[in-house]
């Protein structure tokens, strides 16, 4: 039985990730700026980013279907707060 005073490790973990994933994708809608001839027709990344950086945008958007899916309980939320 899980103590719900105080939550597993990986739970405060996974609320963090989700904090900052939020944080990224809020600061990337106001900050991106890429020239039109770098865009691929269809696309909205540029076409020069290399396979780090494409693996990244893979990671985040993961991480964010996963933030999304999960709906944490009240007392989990409240408990990062503390």
């Amino acid at each position: 039985q899980i103590n719900r005073a105080k939550l597993p490790y990986w739970k405060m973990t996974l609320l963090n990730v989700c904090n900052l994933v939020n944080k990224i994708n809020n600061q990337m809608g106001e900050t991106v700026e890429v020239d039109e001839e770098d865009l691929v027709p269809g696309r909205q990344f540029p076409a020069s980013l290399d396979g780090f950086s494409l693996e990244a945008m893979l990671t985040v958007y993961q991480l964010q279907k996963v933030c999304h899916s999960r709906a944490f309980q009240h007392w989990e939320v409240t408990q990062m707060h503390v």
